[in-house]
This record gives C-alpha cells, structure tokens and sequence, in this order.
C-alpha cells in the first residue's frame, strides 16, 4: 500500500459518506509542528501520529497494511465508516500498547 493509496481510500469513503475529505491530516510524512497529525511509513510498518498545541508527540505503531487504514479512521474520528477495515486483534494490541515520543524512537525498531 502507497500513501496515495491510503489517501485515496480514506477521501473515498469519506465522500461516500456525506464527510468532507480531509484536510488537515498529513499523509506520507512527519512533520515536527505543534497540532499536526498524520500517517508515515517508516522499513515496512506504518505509523500514525499527533503533535498537540506545545508539539508534544504521540506515536503509534507500526501497523501492517491491512491496518494501517483504520488506524487513521480512528485518528480522524471517522471509524464508522471503516467497518470493513476493522483492526485484527494484533493490530489492536499495538493501537493500544505501542507509543512513541519521538520518530528517533521509532527509528530503533
């Protein structure tokens, strides 16, 4: 899965739905600001991420393919329309128990 791919999904279902596309969610990169959030790739797993207003980071994952879109969904409050997408029970471990402070963190995985 490509992060066009990943986009193209979420704005999809989004639209199909009656939601506006997103616009204030960053695909692709981490950007190191304060009230961002986003999704990035990093080897092979994928990583959902926000910074709040004093740029205090969160990070989780990283999410397998399959994952990685409800990851988002649940990021942007949007999970409802991602039935299809449901975590596997892997998936809902790391959602729940994998955070980071910082992408160097990430990095040593």
């Amino acid at each position: 899965m490509t992060v066009d791919d990943i986009r193209k999904i979420i704005n999809s279902i989004l639209v199909e739905n009656g939601e506006n596309q997103v616009g204030d969610f960053v695909f692709g990169k981490f950007e190191d600001i304060p009230n961002k959030r986003g999704v990035f790739q990093i080897k092979t797993g994928w990583f959902i991420y926000e910074n709040d207003e004093r740029n205090v980071k969160s990070i989780s994952g990283p999410f397998a393919d399959e994952d990685i879109l409800f990851a988002c969904a649940k990021m942007l409050h949007k999970s409802k329309y991602f039935e299809k997408y449901r975590f596997s029970n892997e998936a809902k471990k790391i959602y729940f128990g994998s955070h980071y402070r910082s992408v160097k963190d990430v990095e040593l995985l």
